[in-house]
């Protein structure tokens, strides 16, 4: 989020449905990626496009974003990439996730906002809608699978990414086709700027029907809770807590941080708050239940509860990782945030308010001294807005994820 005002414009399909329902989006301002793109070389016979994404959607949403920081690294044209979703394994309370299919763009995102934004932004470089539109631009050759990580980690990106391109140079007279491996939280994204990274991420941006569901949830907070949530302010102060209770059964299969601490820890910091609410985000019904009876009489919500008639019909249509990004978005208006710190989702969250916090995406004093080590135990990551429980194994994801 940027030290600016939020725009109250809804999308015009819900925009008649409840004025004082704020949009979730930021104020714009292509200079910073303008100047960018600006200082690169471009060529129109090399195109890069993003495989193999997949993960909860601040994941896919951050291999997407470096993609195309790494595609403007290139100077290439872009195919805009797909989606692998995920599904939801059974009915049952506690969530499995397994892939399906892969989907477009706009099974998650603004396919047409991405567009516009790269075409003001960044002019130089050539979008295609997909590979056979490429192909009507003549013969293409696939040259190979770009990565990151076995390529480039740790080498300065442009000189890295250009060299490998000329390694796999296509037959004369064709146009080179490369894929880029999915790749996340590998490039620090303060290199670039402070403006640059509070300003990337805005190119991708979610669909208009989560967004109108997000500020539907947060109406309704408002409303039931009387609580003093400004569709103008960017975070509400002494509205609610949000929280995000990572508990979905693939965080067991992983080790992360358990339930049970996980409740210990964000109630220790529920408590220091005393919110009239708590705004909870989780894939495992049963631990909502049983966080809600641990912070005894504060109150606790989900987005099923919050929503009614056509809008909780409407959230039930979407996807798995749709409906995720509902929570994501009312989670970054919470007047506090808890996350874990195992949760690339959680990071995410924190980043975004960081960014309009006392020290900003990128601060002068992180850079110089490292990060700060929060005195209490069991806190990775705290500030004035945000708090991320757990160990703090996982802080490189506060300094490579775009907000």
């Amino acid at each position: 989020m940027e030290n600016s005002s939020e725009s109250l414009q809804l999308g015009s399909e819900y925009s008649g449905k409840d004025k004082r329902r704020a949009d979730m989006e930021r104020q714009w301002d292509p200079r910073p990626i303008q100047e960018l793109c600006a200082n690169k070389s471009w060529t129109r016979n090399v195109a890069l496009q993003c495989v193999e994404l997949s993960g909860g959607v601040s994941n896919v949403r951050q291999e997407i974003l470096t993609c195309i920081r790494w595609t403007m690294e290139a100077g290439a044209a872009l195919v805009f990439p797909q989606v692998k979703l995920r599904v939801a394994s059974n009915a049952s309370e506690v969530i499995y996730h397994k892939y399906g299919r892969f989907a477009e763009y706009d099974e998650l995102f603004e396919r047409e906002v991405l567009s516009e934004k790269l075409a003001e932004a960044c002019p130089q470089m050539t979008i295609y809608q997909d590979v056979d539109s490429l192909r009507q631009e003549g013969p293409v050759d696939e040259t190979g699978i770009f990565s990151i990580v076995k390529h480039c980690r740790g080498r300065e990106m442009g000189s890295c990414i250009k060299s490998w391109i000329e390694e796999q140079r296509a037959s004369e007279g064709k146009i080179q086709l490369i894929d880029f491996d999915k790749a996340m939280a590998e490039y620090e994204v303060c290199n670039d700027g402070a403006e640059i990274a509070d300003t990337f991420g805005q190119l991708v941006t979610f669909r208009k029907d989560t967004r109108y569901l997000a500020s539907t949830i947060l109406f309704e907070l408002s409303s039931r809770f009387r609580l003093n949530i400004d569709s103008s302010s960017r975070i509400p102060s002494d509205a609610f807590v949000g929280v995000h209770l990572r508990t979905s059964a693939d965080a067991v299969g992983k080790n992360w941080l358990p339930f049970e601490k996980q409740v210990r820890l964000y109630k220790a910091e529920i408590t220091k708050h005393n919110p009239p609410v708590v705004y909870v985000a989780s894939g495992n019904l049963t631990s909502v239940n049983l966080f809600a009876s641990s912070l005894g009489t504060i109150p606790v919500v989900t987005k099923d509860q919050l929503l009614t008639g056509d809008d909780l019909d409407l959230m039930n249509s979407l996807s798995w990782d749709q409906q995720a990004e509902v929570d994501l978005q009312v989670l970054l208006k919470s007047s506090y945030f808890l996350g874990m710190t195992d949760s690339s989702f959680s990071w995410a969250i924190s980043n975004a308010r960081r960014s309009i916090g006392k020290r900003g995406t990128c601060s002068d004093e992180e850079r110089e001294n490292g990060p700060p080590k929060p005195a209490l135990k069991g806190v990775a990551y705290k500030d004035e807005l945000s708090a991320i429980i757990g160990r703090p194994n996982r802080f490189f994801f506060r300094t490579r994820l775009w907000t």
